[in-house]
């Protein structure tokens, strides 16, 4: 006993852990409440997501998880708050498509998104459907492409903004059906879809939660999806490369990252947390109520993907001469 408290006494003085007290205090984490960033407005998709993550994460952690939104510059401005804190596990975020994969090849933005950042684990994705005003006289994708080589100058195709995962889907399937379409981008992918509704624009790409209750208005028709499996919210609906745009996939996703350098045993417990959360049966019914497909990932596993997904949209970018402005 002489001889532990002794040593316990040494290694205060020389800010060294007994192995013991090591693995106490490395599985501390979280000792005090965690902020987790939402790079967009409160009530939207991924806003809905971090709040049903934090609620879980809370629940079996004990401590506080709190969402903060910090929205604008197309999810630039929370993502970057996120890039520039301490990595001590405290300041976390819910990120995806646009300010990891687009939004770099678009903009200059203020951080990198694979040097920046800890690829915590994937969260899941959301289908997109492609829709048509009721009026335009096709019934599939292979009717929508010999129409539009026909008609496409004087068809238009909405989308949430530019660079946005609605713009960026139209754009794929303009490049990879070799088709063209006008872009109308509006603020958001609700004022599109009333548009798209009344007939002003004759296309739009949405995502399937934004457009659910669109879906049986009589006023649209649903082409296909855009994932590279059938949605299971629409199993009869074929996918677009299901339909002759072989390898077409532009479904939008969420994911979870921390700043670089977070200690590796907050990074294993974050990410053992997670795949709990997202695995549980009693739990991935509430993200699939918000069109989110859950599907849990190791670390390399979501830097891996990144990485795929910006050399795409970075290949239909160039290709398409997409300008911010």
């Amino acid at each position: 006993m002489r001889r532990r408290q002794a040593l316990a006494r040494i290694a205060a003085a020389t800010g060294t852990l007994l192995p013991g007290a090591r693995a106490t205090a490395q599985s501390a984490y979280p000792e005090r409440p965690v902020r987790v960033v939402v790079p967009y407005a409160t009530g939207g998709g991924t806003d809905n997501v971090g709040r049903l993550l934090c609620e879980e994460f809370q629940r079996r952690l004990g401590q506080p998880f709190v969402v903060e939104n910090r929205a604008g510059a197309n999810g630039r401005i929370g993502s970057d708050q996120v890039a520039k804190s301490r990595p001590d596990g405290y300041t976390l975020l819910v990120g995806g498509i646009g300010p990891f994969t687009i939004q770099p090849h678009l903009d200059q933005v203020p951080y990198d998104p694979h040097k920046d950042f800890t690829p915590i684990s994937f969260i899941g994705n959301a289908d997109g459907v492609l829709l048509v005003h009721a009026d335009v006289p096709v019934n599939n994708v292979a009717e929508l492409i010999e129409y539009l080589r026909v008609r496409g100058d004087r068809t238009s195709y909405a989308s949430s903004g530019i660079g946005g995962g609605s713009h960026m889907a139209g754009e794929l399937f303009k490049s990879m059906a070799k088709v063209e379409m006008t872009h109308v981008p509006y603020k958001g992918d609700g004022a599109g879809i009333v548009d798209l509704m009344s007939g002003v624009v004759q296309v739009m790409i949405p995502s399937l939660s934004a457009a659910s209750n669109t879906l049986k208005s009589g006023r649209v028709k649903v082409l296909g999806t855009t994932g590279t499996r059938r949605s299971a919210v629409l199993p009869d609906v074929r996918t677009i490369a299901e339909q002759g745009v072989t390898g077409y996939d532009a479904d939008t996703w969420v994911a979870f990252y921390g700043p670089a350098g977070l200690p590796p045993r907050t990074l294993e417990i974050l990410n053992d947390t997670i795949t709990k959360i997202l695995t549980d049966e009693s739990v991935r019914p509430k993200f699939f109520q918000q069109g989110i497909a859950t599907a849990p990932s190791s670390p390399d596993e979501l830097a891996r993907f990144t990485k795929r997904e910006s050399d795409k949209w970075q290949r239909v970018i160039r290709e398409r001469g997409i300008k911010a402005t």
